[in-house]
């Protein structure tokens, strides 16, 4: 696979779809991860978006190693960020307007 051959260069944006087709992300690399976008189609309370951010970052590392911030984030979203950042999943957060 391509992320065997070659390393990601800074400000270059990865695509990630979920091994089951019900999550999809966007991030940047530049020294960190940023993500900017996160979404799934899953039921609110379940668990799974916990579940899907950890596959994502998972490729992220598999890419290259960083910390990861939640970029640009909506307050709609804030609970969960949070929460994220609480456990430790995700380094920090730089919401919208900050």
């Amino acid at each position: 696979m391509w992320k065997d051959i070659i390393k990601i260069e800074t400000d270059e944006e990865v695509s990630w779809t979920s091994k089951d087709g019900k999550a999809i992300g966007d991030a940047f690399y530049n020294g960190y991860w940023g993500i900017m976008g996160f979404s799934h189609n899953a039921k609110e309370r379940q668990g799974l978006g916990e579940q899907y951010l950890k596959e994502m970052i998972e490729y992220l590392h598999s890419i290259e190693e960083g910390e990861i911030e939640a970029d640009g984030t909506l307050p709609v979203a804030d609970g969960f960020w949070d929460k994220m950042l609480s456990k430790n999943i995700i380094q920090s957060i730089r919401r919208r307007g900050e």
